[in-house]
């Protein structure tokens, strides 16, 4: 499903809220499962995850700096 298509459903499930945010389908249902973010299970299996949640959870998330770039270092021939 294009990404599109997923920003005007109400509720996602556990895929699309991954593809999404870009964060990982385990990360989300471990957030489902610890409580920290809400869903819904209207079957036996699959969660739905109301966007609203989903917005809420994420503004929840701390904030992490970004890591410094790495250093490019030049790979010089050796003459032999």
């Amino acid at each position: 499903m294009p990404l599109a298509d997923l920003t005007h459903k109400l509720t996602l499930s556990v895929a699309e809220a991954a593809l999404l945010t870009g964060i990982g389908r385990h990360a989300i249902r471990d957030a489902i499962n610890n409580g920290a973010l809400r869903a819904v299970r209207p079957g036996k299996r699959a969660f739905r995850i109301k966007r609203e949640d989903l917005d809420a959870w994420l503004r929840s998330l701390p904030e992490v700096p970004l890591a410094r770039p790495a250093r490019v270092v030049p790979i010089i021939p050796r003459h032999r």
